[in-house]
């Protein structure tokens, strides 16, 4: 059955977080088909133009206007993206009152999926799953948690892997950007501030690793996400502090901005070695891991949910134990020892994600709403 317009709910730029990044990714590769938009914004941004409708996460009365608005309007299929922090209500509940009274096909995509959720959580999740035609997961083990711990009919649960931009593999020191940097080793972070992010797991373990290695940089892409800058801020001065009480203010670049993505990809691909040191073991996504990998570039990770199932499909992954700068460190000179080794791995890594390309992903999306519209003839 053809099909033509899908409504995306979701947040939306000028929002940074990554959420929106996800969608707009996605919709960008959605070719041939016309893409709506309902922004989810917080109390505290304007509207934004472009977007055919929006959802105030607060207030109730946003989400019956958007759906009156659905109902109405000629739409084939809705997709909409899931995290607690984006929806209002307790545990974000009211994203179940917005699904039970659309009257469109729904494609629901869970970016937080977990063993042990809480019973609130666990019966949003199922609600949602009830009432959508197909639930889009990131990882063959949160599709197993889906189906055997949350009630999710299998034979509507799909994995799609979180989408990565296509970059040209280069080694690092054939970029611009290293060039200036001018270090024969490089690390690097990114995502906004946020103790679970646990850069000062990162920061420990260099600071061991600089004693018998001094010669690095690490980059920090990180600021504060606008919408939560109360924990940011006091998470940036405790950083601050770390880095000098650790004699690292000479070894850490610090990039205070949000980058575009243009960007972003420079300082990625200027990099050896990323090190993504969540400090939650449930974490079952990341945008910022599989783009290190799809760079071509070698990560040490914390072992949480996303990074184990990633590390089943590429080489060039060290996982350390959550919240333990020693492993973290061990990873490290695990993984830098031999150069030439390292040069290798990088292009294993490259050659593995290739099929994690949005242009990929987005056809899988594609695929999904039509299957969607052919269980409804």
């Amino acid at each position: 059955m053809p099909f033509s317009n899908v409504c995306h709910i979701s947040t939306f730029s000028p929002t940074q977080c990554g959420i929106a990044s996800y969608t707009e990714d996605l919709i960008r590769h959605l070719r041939g088909i016309h893409s709506m938009k309902i922004r989810i914004t917080y109390d505290n941004e304007e509207s934004q133009p472009g977007s055919n409708s929006t959802i105030v996460i607060g207030d109730i009365n946003t989400y019956d206007t958007v759906i009156e608005s659905i109902n109405n309007l000629n739409i084939d299929v809705v997709s909409l993206q899931h995290e607690f922090g984006i929806y209002g209500g307790d545990d974000g509940e009211y994203v179940v009152h917005l699904v039970e009274r659309i009257k469109k096909p729904i494609v629901v995509t869970l970016h937080t999926v977990y063993g042990g959720m809480s019973p609130s959580r666990s019966q949003i999740i199922e609600k949602l799953a009830r009432r959508s035609n197909r639930v889009v997961v990131l990882t063959e083990e949160t599709a197993e948690v889906a189906s055997s711990q949350l009630n999710v009919t299998p034979a509507k649960i799909k994995i799609i892997r979180h989408g990565i931009p296509y970059a040209d593999f280069v080694l690092p020191e054939l970029t611009k950007l290293r060039n200036k940097i001018n270090m024969p080793l490089v690390f690097i972070s990114a995502g906004h501030l946020r103790p679970t992010k646990g850069y000062e797991i990162a920061l420990q373990a260099l600071a061991k690793y600089r004693k018998n290695n001094p010669t690095f940089r690490y980059l920090i892409l990180g600021t504060n996400q606008p919408q939560s800058s109360k924990g940011g801020n006091e998470y940036r001065i405790e950083l601050k502090s770390l880095i000098k009480q650790l004699n690292l203010e000479d070894n850490v670049i610090w990039i205070d901005k949000f980058l575009d993505l243009e960007d972003f990809l420079q300082y990625i691909l200027s990099a050896d070695i990323g090190l993504v040191t969540y400090t939650r073991p449930y974490q079952s996504s990341s945008g910022i891991l599989p783009i290190m990998l799809g760079c071509g570039r070698l990560a040490v990770s914390t072992d949480f949910d996303y990074a184990r199932s990633v590390a089943k499909k590429v080489d060039g992954i060290r996982l350390a134990e959550i919240n333990n700068p020693e492993s973290v460190y061990e990873g490290i000179c695990g993984i830098s020892q031999r150069r030439n080794d390292m040069y290798a791995l990088m292009h294993s890594n490259y050659l593995a994600t290739r099929d994690w390309l949005w242009e990929n992903a987005a056809a899988r999306y594609k695929q999904l709403f039509h299957e969607v519209l052919t269980d409804k003839q």
